[in-house]
Parts: C-alpha cells; sequence; structure tokens
C-alpha cells in the first residue's frame, strides 16, 4: 500500500460546514493551488457544449472583477494565476498562489467565480464567438480529429454528452438562459469538492473556504450512462495528401479501479521505443516513424487508441500489423517477468510525474472523477496501490476482457484505394 508519506506529503480529508467535501496534499514549501471540482463535466450536458460553455463565463469576470483582465491582475500581483478546465466528468477552477499569506486572498477570488460570475448578454455573446473560433481550431488538428471520431463511433450521444466544444450549431443556438440553469443545477455544495495542495494547513484551509456558501442542490444529480454505437465500427476520411494517419481503439467500460488500475498498466506495453507495434512497424519494417497510444478514461467508461501514420499504400498491412500484435497479447497472456516490468515503469511514471502541487493536485483530481457516486474512497495513491496489487493472470484478464480485435473501432485519414477501404471494412466484421 502506498503512504502520501513516502513522497514527502501529508494528507487529510474533511467535510465542510455545508456538505463539500476537502481533500488537503499539504507538503512543506510548496506553491499552494485551490482548486474547485464541480461534478458537472460534459457527461452532465444537456445541449452540446454547455459545461464547456459555462466554464467560459465562469472565469469572464465577476461582480468585484468584471472582466477577465481584472481577475487576472487581482491574483497576478502576489504572482498568482488561475485556470479553468472543463472535462467529460469535472469542471474545475483552480487558483494559484505562492505563499499561505495569500489564501485569504484566493478563496475570494475563488468565491468569486463560483458565486459571482456575470451572466450578462455582453459576456455570453463575446465567450459565444471565442468557442465557435476554438472549435475551428481544434477541427483543423489531426489528432483531435481522429480522438472526436472514434468517440462518435462509440458512443451513440457523443455529440449530447461527450463532446466537449459542442457543436457549431449547438454553441450557435445556445441562449443564456440554458447556461444560468445550468450553473444553477450544477454549482452546488454537494456536487462540489475542494482539492488543495501545498504548504498550508488544514485549519486555514478550512476557515477559507466555509466561507464560500454554495446552496444545495434541488435536484438529485444523475450521472449520464453510457449508450454504445453499435452499427458502425469505422469511420473513413478522403484526404489528399502522402500522409495517412490511423487510430485504432477500444471501448473500456471498467467496473471498478482494479480494471483501471489494469489498463494503465497495460498502456505502458505500447508505449515508448520497445513497445512490441513501435519494434514491429517502425524498426523491423520501417514503416512508420513513431506512434501514439491514449488512454483517456472518466468514471465508468474510456478509450484506449494507437494512433500511427504512414504511406497511404501501407495503411493496409500496417492494420494487419497492429491487429497481430494486440490479438498476440490476448493468445499468449502476460507473463510474471512483463507484469514486473510494467509496475516498475508505471511506479517511475508517477514518481516523475509527481514532483509539483500542481500535478498532485490534477492526480487528486483524477481520484475525484472515479469517486462520483461516493462508492470508493479513493484518492491520489488508490490506483497506485491497486497497480502493486496486480500479477500477470489479474492483468491479462482486463487485457483480455477490452482488447478484443473484433470489437476494435477504426478511423482513417488518407487518400486510399477503394480496394484499401474495403479490405478494413472487411475486417474488422468479421
Amino acid at each position: 500500500m502506498y503512504m502520501f508519506k513516502k513522497f514527502g506529503l501529508n494528507y487529510q480529508n474533511l467535510l465542510l460546514e455545508n456538505g463539500s467535501e476537502v481533500r488537503l496534499l499539504q507538503r512543506t514549501g510548496a506553491p499552494i493551488h485551490l482548486q474547485a471540482c464541480i461534478h458537472a463535466g460534459s457527461r452532465h450536458n444537456t445541449i452540446p457544449g454547455l459545461a464547456h460553455f459555462l466554464e467560459h463565463i465562469l472565469v469572464a469576470g465577476t461582480h468585484s472583477y468584471p472582466s477577465k483582465l481584472a481577475l487576472a491582475n487581482a491574483i497576478e500581483q502576489v504572482g498568482g494565476s488561475f485556470e479553468a478546465t472543463t472535462d467529460n466528468d469535472l469542471i474545475r477552477v483552480t487558483i494559484s498562489i505562492p505563499h499561505a499569506d495569500h489564501v485569504s486572498l484566493g478563496v475570494t477570488i475563488l468565491n468569486e467565480i463560483l458565486t459571482a460570475s456575470l451572466f450578462s448578454e455582453d459576456v455570453f455573446k463575446n465567450e459565444q464567438s471565442v468557442i465557435l473560433n476554438e472549435q475551428k481550431d481544434r477541427g483543423q488538428n489531426v489528432m483531435h480529429l481522429l480522438q472526436d471520431s472514434l468517440l462518435s463511433l462509440m458512443y451513440s450521444d457523443f455529440e449530447l454528452h461527450y463532446k466537449g466544444l459542442g457543436t457549431a450549431e449547438s454553441v450557435s443556438n445556445m441562449q443564456l438562459i440554458d447556461v444560468i440553469t445550468f450553473a444553477t443545477d450544477n454549482i452546488t455544495s454537494d456536487r462540489t469538492t475542494y482539492i488543495v495542495s501545498g504548504d498550508v494547513e488544514m485549519d486555514t484551509v478550512k476557515d477559507s473556504l466555509n466561507k464560500i456558501k454554495l446552496p444545495q442542490s434541488l435536484n438529485e444529480g444523475k450521472t449520464q450512462l453510457f449508450s454504445s454505437k453499435e452499427n458502425n465500427r469505422m469511420v473513413y476520411y478522403n484526404r489528399p495528401g502522402e500522409r495517412a494517419d490511423l487510430s485504432i481503439g477500444f471501448r473500456c467500460d471498467t467496473n471498478n479501479l482494479e480494471e483501471l488500475a489494469g489498463l494503465i498498466l497495460i498502456q505502458q506495453m505500447f508505449m515508448g521505443r520497445s513497445s512490441r507495434f513501435i519494434n514491429e512497424l517502425r524498426y523491423k519494417k520501417g514503416l512508420v516513424y513513431g506512434g501514439k497510444t491514449l488512454f483517456w478514461d472518466f468514471n465508468g467508461t474510456g478509450i484506449f487508441s494507437i494512433s500511427t501514420s504512414c504511406a497511404p499504400g501501407n495503411v493496409i498491412e500496417v492494420c494487419d500489423i497492429i491487429n497481430n500484435v494486440i490479438a498476440a497479447i490476448a493468445s499468449e497472456g502476460i507473463t510474471e517477468a512483463e507484469c514486473v516490468s510494467l509496475k516498475i515503469k508505471t511506479e517511475s511514471h508517477y514518481r516523475f510525474n509527481l514532483q509539483t502541487s500542481k500535478q498532485w493536485t490534477d492526480a487528486e483530481a483524477a481520484a475525484v472523477r472515479h469517486n462520483v457516486e461516493g462508492k470508493t474512497n479513493s484518492n491520489a495513491l488508490t490506483i497506485l496501490s491497486y497497480i502493486e496489487q496486480m500479477d500477470a493472470d489479474s492483468l491479462t484478464e482486463v487485457y483480455r476482457k477490452f482488447f478484443d480485435t473484433n470489437n476494435a473501432y477504426r478511423v482513417v485519414l488518407g487518400l486510399l484505394s477503394d480496394e484499401t477501404v474495403e479490405y478494413i471494412q472487411t475486417y474488422i466484421s468479421k
């Protein structure tokens, strides 16, 4: 079992007077990050892009700081900063400050963002324009196109619940009242968890955060279920050029944290120069230069994908090699030696990455995401503890559950022959 003291941290948690949870990762000498995690990410959308639109409005200005610039000036005068992000599970607002002396200012600004944002028509129209431009920029990025296309194949309600930026149509037609209603339903004490990291005492944190007065939910928050899209497992974009980009993905509906831990270990199998598919594709065959493995998880499900690029004429061979490598691992199983090696690499990955109080805040937020229903008392080290306990048999079981090549999804961009497209469509429908 991994303990926080091994990483030089003291971990505490408690409930505030209004019922919100506080999680403190205390570390001597570290700067401080105050983060509000609101269980209102894109999976809770009633209109595509609504959660992300709310994120924009929250930090566009408040009653005391009537613009984003005013907010920035207030926190930057002490050497701090703020940011906001939206994922499928959470909207997160983070205030970063250098010293505990600035906690009062940091909480004041966080309180303003959560309770006194400017829900005005002029702010709404400005952010609407910004988001539409953000959509255009994302649409021009090949990796984002591959990811979004895989999501669209896997989830029948992707456009509504999971496409963070929404669509041009949904954002253009959105009204200010939609954002206000979404905020009222979701920015509540029982749907907000505070994560604090750095050199600060719990008493200071508790006394400050108790000043944020969020209402209780009027309606019970329901986590959106993930519905499958079984009618299609491939999308092809005809795009002229000397390169074809492809992504092969698997939907991973995780039932517990052990499965999540297993998938994190499995990701290491496909990362780096020593991974099986890079060895086959690059060093033995010279078909590709590199590749990227993505494991995008959120509460209850996730996507595991392998992406690379090659000459259009090599797409069939590249797809076959990736398919054969994935199938071979499922057939042969994962050995105990491989399992130990993966655990060493993963533990090292944690240690290399968890070097700042901001990174610890992000790790704790991941634990919050997987605790939406309050079923587990997880924290930033819970997954690492599950990883430590896994053996080759349990890891192989997780692999075989999710990595069935008959259940793969594929996205291909490039100028391919009809025979190539037909071949891939045929062999994924076997």
